[in-house]
């Protein structure tokens, strides 16, 4: 076997000299001649490199690839891309059988996207084809943010209520990105690109105040986030103080107290409707001295729309609030209060929102009962005592208008009333009880509880007889019945149990057995005060009334009277009262039959209505 050893470019070169003299000819035989074709075959035999960048490639330029070896035309009809772009190859003189082919896009390439171009086998111009290239090239990519990400107008980690979002791009953009603000909520805002690397957005009206705010920045043109956040937006500074204040008087400051430190160019914010002078107190505390101030009136004031905190909060309306100045005198406390007073002498007290004039208050107090025997004074406070209120009286205590203060204000403009009431008298009598003996005899046993009361001891039939007493029954044969008179005797048997066999007395004969003992008075429509003026007078009262509301019977007298009677009559004792006479509460009653009972005067009232003649007896 033969080894053969591989030739040198010079024997290479002068091989294809020798293969090749026609052409030298051509040339001419000079030594230019030899040193042109001699560069031609060996360029020929150099590998074909083809130079282009492969890395970085301009998405918004053609992709240019240089043939420096001496080649044929590369049949640009057979180059391919993948990923396919749509665009247009030409081919440029690149030097000495030199070549260039571009590539122009119709469209810019994709950014950060690695594209293959195969061309066709590559024709040398003497030494024949070549196999065919493939190239890779990586198209730039965009930019991203710089590490500060998004920037705040302020340093804070609040953002203004208006203020701007941007980002900062680590190079030019060239179109890149299509960069957009998305928040939630959605708010609109305006994209300011102050330049091709730093865009910035401000809200039309501006960021939700108080809230969270989430932040995207988005490319859409190459469907990619770049940033997401949520930052707190300032809140709306409050106001604290209360947003109406009172009985201002000269010399005094209007104080307007907010809830965060305001950013001090603010003071034009405020706005009084009077004039004086403010000031900012501290960073949170305005306070404005009004001059010219008017007793009784009521003076606006307003912060602006705009005025802002130190955070970036902004007060988003125009806010009113007031303050009036002292009006009238004012009555704030009154005492005393209540029921059950002493009635021989209370205090009455009656206070003042401010100083006044003694005399002109104590020229106006008025008291519906009782007499006013001296007044003191406490600070804004007058005492007035007064005596014998009386009993049971509803007292009403009244200050007129036109009480003066001492200062700046204005008289009181209203009468001032309050009421008490003062404590119930009871009065009960010392009266024993006695249970009645036979069915018909009530009117005697209440007789004897009112004379033992009186000192004296009887019976119940001694009182019987004393009242006259012939029984005998109703005759019925009669229309109306015919019978005793209740007027002149007792009716019927003391033991009957019915109203035609024991009718009983009515207060005449009652009253005229009792004289035989006492002094004693028998009365017709008498009513509950009429018996608690009595008490109050130290004599139980004997009652006529009935055990129910069961209705009346008539009959006849043998004088030809009429006489009416309820069905169910009975007599009771009553021996104290709760009350005045003029407006009793309630009594006590000693019920021959049922015992000792309080009753209402409502229940007084209808014991006497269910007599015929609503009749009493008295023993003196």
């Amino acid at each position: 076997m033969t080894k053969h050893t591989p030739k040198s470019p010079a024997v290479r070169l002068w091989t294809i000299v020798k293969q090749h003299k026609k052409a030298i000819g051509i040339v001419g035989g000079s030594l230019a001649g030899v040193i042109v074709i001699g560069s031609v075959a060996y360029l020929s035999l150099v590998p074909i490199e083809p130079k282009y960048q492969a890395e970085n490639q301009r998405v918004d330029q053609p992709i240019v690839i240089d043939i420096p070896q001496p080649a044929r035309a590369v049949d640009l009809a057979q180059a391919t891309m993948s990923p396919h772009v749509d665009g247009e190859w030409s081919r440029q003189p690149a030097g000495f059988m030199a070549q260039r082919l571009v590539f122009t896009p119709k469209h810019d390439l994709k950014t950060a996207t690695k594209y293959t171009i195969a061309l066709p086998k590559l024709q040398r111009v003497i030494a024949g084809e070549v196999a065919e290239k493939t190239i890779d090239i990586v198209s730039e990519k965009a930019p991203g943010l710089t590490q500060k990400g998004m920037l705040f107008d302020t340093k804070d980690v609040v953002l203004p209520a208006d203020g701007a979002i941007s980002i900062s791009l680590t190079s030019k953009n060239r179109g890149l990105r299509d960069i957009v603000l998305r928040t939630q909520p959605e708010i609109q805002a305006e994209m300011q690109a102050q330049d091709d690397q730093t865009f910035r957005w401000k809200p039309k009206d501006m960021w939700p105040q108080g809230q969270a705010l989430a932040i995207e920045i988005y490319d859409t043109k190459n469907n990619e986030s770049l940033l997401k956040k949520t930052i707190n937006v300032a809140a709306e500074p409050q106001i604290s103080s209360p947003p109406e204040v009172g009985d201002v008087a000269p010399g005094d400051a209007i104080k307007v107290t907010f809830n965060e430190p305001i950013d001090a160019t603010s003071g034009d914010k405020i706005a009084f409707g009077v004039q004086g002078e403010g000031k900012w107190n501290d960073d949170k505390t305005y306070e404005f001295h009004p001059t010219g101030l008017q007793p009784g009136a009521r003076y606006d004031y307003t912060i602006k729309k705009g005025m802002r905190s130190q955070q970036g909060g902004i007060i988003a309306a125009d806010k009113t609030l007031s303050f009036s100045t002292i009006g009238s005198v004012a009555v704030v406390a009154t005492s005393p209060r209540g029921a059950g007073l002493k009635q021989d002498q209370q205090v009455v007290s009656v206070t003042f929102n401010r100083p006044v004039d003694k005399a002109s208050a104590q020229a106006r107090l008025r008291v519906s009962s009782g007499e006013v025997i001296g007044t003191s004074w406490s600070g804004n406070t007058m005492h007035a005592t007064v005596r014998n209120l009386g009993f049971q009286r509803h007292v009403t205590v009244t200050m007129l208008a036109g009480v003066q203060n001492t200062s700046f204000g204005l008289p009181t403009n209203q009468n001032y009333s309050f009421a008490f009431d003062t404590e119930v008298r009871t009065v009960r009598l010392n009266v024993p009880h006695y249970a009645q003996q036979q069915a018909a005899t009530c009117t005697a046993a209440s007789l004897r509880m009112m004379l033992a009361y009186r000192g004296v001891q009887t019976d119940e039939m001694s009182l019987v007889r004393g009242m006259g007493y012939a029984p005998r029954e109703a005759d019925r044969s009669t229309n109306p019945p015919t019978w005793d008179d209740p007027d002149q005797m007792f009716v019927g048997f003391t033991d009957g149990n019915s109203i035609w066999r024991g009718a009983g007395p009515d207060a005449p004969p009652v009253a005229k057995a009792a004289r035989a003992y006492r002094g004693a008075a028998n009365f017709t429509g008498v009513s509950a005060e009429w018996i608690a003026a009595r008490i109050h007078e130290g004599n139980p009262v004997m009652m006529f009334g009935a055990t129910r509301n069961s209705g009346f019977v008539t009959w006849q007298t043998q004088t030809g009277r009429t006489v009416r009677m309820n069905i169910s009559s009975h007599v009771t004792v009553v021996t104290g009262v709760v009350g005045e006479p003029y407006a009793p509460i309630g009594f006590w009653v000693n019920d021959p039959l049922r015992g000792v009972s309080y009753w209402t005067a409502g229940q007084v009232r209808a014991n006497i209505a269910r007599d015929a003649y609503a009749q009493a007896v008295v023993v003196y």
